[in-house]
């Protein structure tokens, strides 16, 4: 029977009679196959689609490294100073890199502590790392 005569059956016995019979015919085993590979086909979809979904999310606060990269992107800072507030960040080893970020008073104390004993710092840093606070924080006019 196809599903449009179960539909125009009269009585609701002979519906589910109908019904029955649908499911006690005898498949192949080529429909069993297909029906194995069209759920696999979509576990791997939703797989697919949940790791989209999670890549596009807001930068995880919860992981201090990742917030920080995040960040450096977000602030469009040159591929130079992105790495060098990273060597900053790698010597100085604080539990939130993205303190370095907060303000201009923190960032100068850090950067003065960094260059003085950081062992990633090299002496032309120094001038790297004046020009970067003034694009992170400039001075606003009253």
């Amino acid at each position: 029977m196809t599903p449009a005569t179960v539909l125009l059956q009269t009585t609701p016995l002979e519906r589910l009679e109908a019904v029955r019979q649908q499911f006690n015919r005898q498949g192949t085993g080529g429909d069993v196959v297909l029906t194995i590979l069209g759920l696999l086909a979509l576990v791997g979809v939703a797989i697919v689609l949940y790791r989209l979904q999670r890549r596009s999310r807001r930068p995880d606060i919860h992981h201090p490294r990742k917030l920080f990269t995040s960040l450096l992107h977000k602030l469009d800072l040159s591929p130079g100073e992105r790495h060098l507030l990273r060597r900053m960040a790698a010597d100085l080893k604080p539990t939130q890199p993205a303190t370095l970020l907060l303000g201009e008073g923190v960032f100068h104390s850090q950067a003065t502590h960094w260059l003085r004993s950081g062992r990633r710092a090299r002496p032309d840093d120094a001038a790297t790392v004046t020009k970067l606070a003034q694009r992170l924080f400039p001075r606003r006019h009253v």
